[in-house]
């Protein structure tokens, strides 16, 4: 044979050594390929809708030069700043690119940043910051569900977008967020400790995830679920709730009409509609038709279970949230209120770790951003996940909203700084424990707001222990206590205080703070919360007072303790910010002071009056707010404002659970 042909001979030789080589990998390499999402589709017309489908089909081996030149567009118009006609070509290439994140992202972005403060109106602005959420949860996850850029953008929507205050429509967005977890969830529970939610929300997290399974689940539940329908849920396994495809539009609403009516059915405390003007005593029929299908279902744990399940089922199909998740988030890092935009900034940053590969991941600031989120997420509802919130039926924009701090998530937070500290490595002047060279000063910062805000709210012994920590962690270069440390705690918080006078343009900015905030959670029905404020306001003057009790130059005097809580207690009730429905909680609730209730009506009344004809929808000023009895005798016997109005008794409150000596304990 000829020398060509033993060259042909040895290269088909060859080849079959290759190919066979090859194919013992090929196995193992397709499997890496489809665990690190790196396979385009499997099957077209499984993966892909069929908008996408064809584009993919028809342009074939041209689509990317197609691309490329959409991508250059693109850059052109958002340099002009034409935002709306990118807007377009993204959504081009996110047809033609479904596998690729960075196109979703930028999508994303250019509608919750760029669109919608182009835009001048709440229900716009909020419009197009919740559309750049659905484009990524509804449809970018679903081509890319192991990319944590995907992930991260919802998050950071939630937290830096919605959650912070640099877009001056941040409270519109609040609003809006928790107008919706409202519906679902419903309102805050009445001293909601964290066995109380946990437990509430179990029931959810432990619900089955589809009808079928429900009506398996037990006896009767069929009929349970035929009478829902009738009421007008939506409720069938079939159905779309997904708010970026356009036939849901139908079923959404209906959703909306029946939530609105369970809570109207189950409402316990005054509602806007129940202190609305009207001819009297007024029971919306379908509202009646609800109570007593609920009333009819018997024992009342089935009842529970049912609720449950349409929470359960309405948060997997319009929201993409998993109840699990959710729960097992709450039992980890604290009960969450899911109508903070905080809360889902930590879910879906936790869910985006889980599912994406480690590759990912694997870059250290990558890592670090995101962990941050998660932190300052947690910081932030240490500062304000208290939430108050009054939905105003006609316009969302005019519900009441406001945040306090909660003290549950201190703890967790401060784990968290130390956890992080000691991955990304401590600066040789705080220990590991003290936050990391990235977390330090920040951590400090923290642990002083928490020390004092523990203080405040009559938790000396949390105080106390951070207080140590600060001390024994964040010490000088050369290894020393720092001397702000050095000092007792009490002469720490206060001494804080009197460091920023000019800030708080004198104590008694902060002791009103304090009293303001104790009305609000009375208003909102904690009791306790409200007691321990109250109590760190008489605290605060006391302090202050003792160490100017020898003082002979009367400006730097504070006036009668009882006259400014009685001052304060005007403010609040005329503060048009302050929702009138928690208004009238608190004039119903505020604890078994009749005299407290008589000093101010003279004064507040008028306002009161008129802020209830201008209510959307107008409120009947008697029904709010009932004149306080034996006001003839109090103003004789006042006949000009007193400076005094509470009884002595060392001016402490007691809980409004508890009846004041020789009152009779209302009946429930």
């Amino acid at each position: 044979m000829t020398t060509s042909r033993w060259i042909q001979i040895g290269t088909v030789l060859g080849a079959i050594v290759f190919v066979t080589i090859s194919s013992a990998y090929q196995r193992g390499i397709n499997n890496d390929r489809q665990n690190l999402e790196l396979i385009f589709n499997e099957d077209l017309r499984k993966n892909l809708s069929p908008d996408i489908a064809w584009r993919t089909a028809m342009l074939g081996s041209f689509r990317g030069l197609l691309v490329n030149m959409l991508w250059v567009r693109i850059e052109r118009l958002k340099e002009e700043g034409k935002y709306f006609e990118a807007k377009g070509l993204a959504e081009e290439i996110c047809k033609l690119q479904p596998r690729f994140p960075p196109v979703w992202v930028f999508h994303s972005w250019n509608m919750a940043w760029n669109i919608s403060v182009a835009t001048h109106t709440p229900e716009q602005r909020w419009k197009w910051v919740y559309n750049g959420v659905r484009l990524i949860r509804d449809r970018g996850i679903v081509y890319n569900p192991r990319s944590n850029w995907l992930y991260r953008q919802i998050a950071w929507i939630f937290f830096n977008k919605m959650g912070e205050w640099t877009d001056d429509m941040h409270r519109s967005y609040k609003r809006y967020w928790a107008m919706r977890m409202q519906r679902v969830l419903g309102p805050r529970m009445p001293d909601a400790t964290r066995e109380r939610v946990l437990a509430q929300f179990k029931v959810i997290a432990d619900a089955p995830e589809t009808v079928e399974q429900f009506i398996a689940m037990e006896a009767g539940n069929d009929a349970l679920v035929k009478e829902v329908r009738r009421l007008g849920l939506p409720l069938d396994d079939g159905i779309t709730l997904n708010e970026s495809r356009p036939e849901a539009v139908g079923p959404l609403a209906a959703v909306d009409q029946f939530l609105d009516l369970y809570w109207a059915a189950v409402a316990t405390g005054p509602t806007m509609a129940d202190l609305a003007e009207g001819p009297g005593e007024q029971v919306n029929p379908y509202v009646q038709a609800m109570r007593s299908f609920l009333d009819g279902i018997e024992p009342a744990e089935r009842r529970e279970r049912l609720v449950a399940f349409i929470q359960s089922f309405l948060l997997r199909r319009q929201y993409q949230l998993d109840p699990k998740l959710m729960y097992e988030l709450m039992e980890t890092y604290g009960p969450f209120d899911w109508r903070c935009v905080e809360a889902h900034g930590i879910y879906w940053t936790i869910l985006g770790t889980r599912r994406s590969p480690r590759w990912e991941i694997n870059d250290e600031l990558d890592r670090l951003n995101t962990e941050r989120v998660l932190l300052y997420a947690l910081r932030n509802l240490s500062r304000r996940g208290w939430l108050v919130f009054e939905p105003n039926p006609i316009d969302v924009n005019m519900s009441y909203f406001n945040q306090l701090p909660d003290l549950r998530f201190i703890d967790i937070t401060h784990e968290m700084y130390i956890a992080l500290g000691k991955r990304y490595n401590a600066t040789p002047h705080w220990r590991a424990e003290g936050g990391g060279q990235y977390l330090g000063s920040g951590h400090q910062f923290f642990l002083h707001e928490a020390v004092r805000q523990l203080f405040y709210a009559g938790e000396e012994e949390r105080a106390a222990k951070y207080y140590a920590y600060l001390r024994e962690n964040f010490r000088e270069p050369d290894g020393k206590i720092k001397p702000m440390y050095m000092r007792p705690l009490k002469e720490f918080v206060v001494g804080g205080l009197r460091e920023n006078i000019d800030v708080f343009r004198g104590a008694s900015d902060g002791i009103n703070g304090l009293l303001f905030q104790a009305f609000l959670y009375l208003a909102t029905g904690e009791g306790d919360q409200f007691v321990k404020g109250f109590n760190s306001a008489k605290g605060l003057w006391q302090s202050y007072m003792n160490e100017r009790k020898n003082d002979e130059n009367p400006r730097r005097q504070l006036p009668d303790f009882r006259r400014m809580a009685r001052d304060q207690l005007a403010v609040f009730l005329r503060v048009p910010l302050v929702g009138m429905v928690g208004k009238s909680y608190l004039w119903e609730r505020l604890p078994g002071q009749l005299e407290m209730k008589q000093g101010v009506w003279d004064e507040v009344a008028p306002t009161l009056e008129s802020m209830c004809k201008r209510s959307v929808p107008p409120l009947n000023f008697k029904k709010a707010f009932p004149e306080p009895p034996g006001m003839a005798e109090y103003r004789k016997a006042h006949p000009s404002r007193p400076d005094t109005w509470m009884p002595e008794k060392k001016d402490r409150m007691v809980p409004v659970t508890q009846p004041a000596e020789g009152e009779k304990k209302p009946a429930a």
